[in-house]
């Protein structure tokens, strides 16, 4: 009974850490922007990203570039599984697991990048046509 009490009671603390490491991540930009003197909030982040698909187009590429190498290595280790098991069923098992879940997420990561290019060609294709079809003058 008296672990159960010595428990809660440092769940509670834990608690109370937590949600003041919270306050602080939250209420911290706001007195960083009070204490620069000015009303607006400055974009952090470089000149070239001024829109949200802008932001996610280059967070998507850097997701690519960590991933790349992460997919590499996995496929590396998957073929160790494969020779580690020396023919024993079960870990082939875990081998042929590891080879399709990394198949798998390669293909969600570049399935992403792929779908993200094709919608922004795509969006960029028609807002060209309209911009293209506003300039044009009938002659009658």
């Amino acid at each position: 009974m008296v672990q159960i009490i010595r428990d809660n009671s440092s769940m509670k603390n834990i608690k109370k850490i937590y949600f003041s490491m919270i306050a602080v991540m939250l209420f911290s930009p706001f007195a960083i922007v009070s204490a620069q003197g000015s009303n607006s909030l400055q974009n952090p982040l470089k000149d070239g990203y001024t829109s949200i698909p802008d932001f996610l187009r280059a967070l998507l590429d850097v997701v690519i570039t960590i991933a790349i190498p992460i997919i590499v290595i996995m496929i590396i280790y998957s073929g160790f599984l494969f020779v580690k098991a020396q023919g024993k069923p079960e870990d082939l098992i875990t081998a042929k697991k590891a080879l399709m879940w990394t198949l798998i997420g390669a293909a969600v990561i570049l399935g992403a990048s792929l779908l993200s290019y094709a919608i922004q060609g795509t969006v960029d294709e028609i807002r060209r046509d309209v911009v293209q079809s506003s300039y044009t003058i009938e002659l009658t």
